[in-house]
């Protein structure tokens, strides 16, 4: 499944000329480090294999934390420039759902967390 999804969401976003600028490649080297991750993790993987891809949770989640925020940002200041006299609560709804989409950066967050449920280990039945 994180396979499908950072293939599906970089092609969306390549589909969708999400390139141009060096914070719009980022995505990109994430769904990457998705996919090296659940590579790494489909085999039993080595202490070190283990760090790498908890280190790919950790960076993965900030970076759809970050993206969630440039998407949600930039969507509000378009609102905000072409509504001046909008009401605080009609800029926030338009922020969330507006021009830029907050969908690929909370498929990243999916995918850090399931990289992260893959992780645990059930207790062993006795």
């Amino acid at each position: 499944m994180v396979v499908a999804i950072c293939l599906g969401t970089a092609a969306d976003l390549a589909l969708m000329g999400h390139y141009g600028s060096l914070p719009q490649y980022l995505p990109f080297a994430l769904c990457g480090l998705g996919v090296a991750a659940a590579g790494v993790g489909s085999s039993k993987p080595a202490k070190n294999g283990r760090r790498f891809i908890w280190g790919v949770i950790g960076v993965m989640t900030l970076g759809a934390i970050f993206g969630l925020w440039e998407h949600i940002e930039h969507n509000y200041l378009f609102e905000a420039e072409i509504r001046p006299n909008a009401v605080l609560t009609e800029l926030i709804r338009e922020a969330v759902q507006g021009a830029s989409p907050v969908l690929a950066p909370g498929a990243l967050l999916l995918v850090s967390a399931m990289l992260a449920l893959a992780q645990y280990e059930s207790p062993k039945a006795t």
